[in-house]
Order: structure tokens, then C-alpha cells, then sequence
């Protein structure tokens, strides 16, 4: 009885499981696969990137290492910044602002053949809502500081969660 139990039980948490559409990571449907990098080189399109002190926190913690000869190139277009106005009181001043981060990046992967595979650009968006009062200056730009600083983390995380290479392909 106990291992018939068992069974039901484990034939309906796989069939739970498919049925959500969870997968195993590194199998993915369009043709690629998710790849552990031991190396990657960042190019910026701008010097003064804000992205780059992030970027570099998580490769860091993620123990890969930047070198100019590594077969990842990852390239970093644009960073922009935009804040608009999602809310006013009665007389017509912002109380609430939303920040949006918009990366653009692509990046490249070097095959052992010698051949370079370039994926599509892609754009990665971060959005924070905040309230504004005038009356707080120096806290509201800390929070906004603090809000910009939190999207960058996350962008930085999501740009490598998104690095994948083509099926068959040898790093």
C-alpha cells in the first residue's frame, strides 16, 4: 500500500510539474542552451558607464573572470534613465515618480572552430515607483539613489541570466 502511495505521489508531482511548464535549466526550446561562463569580456559604449560597477560586483561574485581573450564578448549599447510622473495631488505636484533603466546589449560567442556566433541585440528593462514629497528633498534623492542602484543589480544579474549559446556549439 505505502508503495503504491508512493508512486501516485511521485507520478503526480511530474505530472504537476510538467504541466506548469518547469523545466530543467540549460534546455531551452528556441535552439539554446544555458552555459556556465569561466570568462567574459565587457565592452561599454560609454567610459563612464553607471552599469559598470554592478556588472562587475556579480561576475565577481559569480567567480568569472574578465579577460580581453575570453570567447564571451558582451556588449553593453545604452543605459538610459527616465523617470515620469505617475501621480499628483490636488494641486497638480508629482507625489509619485516611476524610474525606468533600459539597457541594450548583445553579445558574442568565439566557437573552438574559430567561427564567432553574434546573438540579436536585446533590451532589458528595470522599474521602481517611489513617493515624492517636496517638502524631503535630501531623503527622496536618497531613496532615488538607493532605488537606481537596486535596478542596476538587478539588470547586471539579468543581463548574464540571459547569455546562452547555440545548441551543439563548444565553449
Amino acid at each position: 500500500m505505502k508503495s503504491i502511495r508512493r508512486t501516485f505521489l511521485l507520478l503526480f508531482t511530474t505530472l504537476a510539474c510538467i504541466s506548469c511548464g518547469w523545466q530543467l535549466r540549460g534546455t531551452e526550446a528556441n535552439g539554446t542552451q544555458a552555459v556556465q561562463i569561466d570568462s567574459i569580456y565587457v565592452h561599454y559604449s560609454r567610459q563612464s558607464s553607471e552599469l559598470r560597477p554592478y556588472l562587475n560586483e556579480v561576475l565577481k561574485l559569480r567567480n568569472i573572470a574578465q579577460t580581453k581573450d575570453s570567447p564571451v564578448q558582451l556588449y553593453i549599447a545604452t543605459e538610459q534613465l527616465s523617470k515620469r510622473s505617475m501621480a499628483m495631488n490636488e494641486t497638480g505636484i508629482t507625489i509619485q515618480y516611476q524610474l525606468i533603466l533600459q539597457v541594450d546589449f548583445g553579445y558574442t560567442f568565439q566557437q573552438a572552430d574559430g567561427s564567432v556566433t553574434k546573438q540579436e541585440q536585446q533590451t532589458l528593462y528595470s522599474r521602481r515607483a517611489y513617493d515624492f514629497d517636496p517638502q524631503q528633498i535630501m531623503a527622496e534623492n536618497q531613496e532615488q539613489a538607493a532605488l537606481l542602484e537596486e535596478m542596476r543589480k538587478e539588470i547586471a544579474r539579468q543581463i548574464l541570466a540571459r547569455i546562452k549559446m547555440p545548441k551543439g556549439s563548444d565553449e
